[in-house]
């Protein structure tokens, strides 16, 4: 996983991860869940490669 830089207030997270080809949802957050928990806009949880994705705390399960 590669997580990189800071832009003025905001940050852009970028990860790199292999996943099966099957169904499959996420999140970014730590382990406890409460540090840090960023997830999708509920209504529009679809992950497209290559497209820039706009996060929000405590957001819905990404697809």
């Amino acid at each position: 996983m590669v997580i990189n830089a800071y832009a003025l207030c905001y940050a852009i997270y970028h990860v790199d991860i292999a996943l099966a080809t099957d169904d499959n949802e996420f999140k970014i957050a730590t382990a406890d869940w409460s540090t840090i928990d960023f997830g999708a806009i509920v209504g529009d949880d679809a992950v497209t490669e290559g497209v820039l994705k706009t996060l929000v705390e405590k957001g819905a399960n990404m697809l």
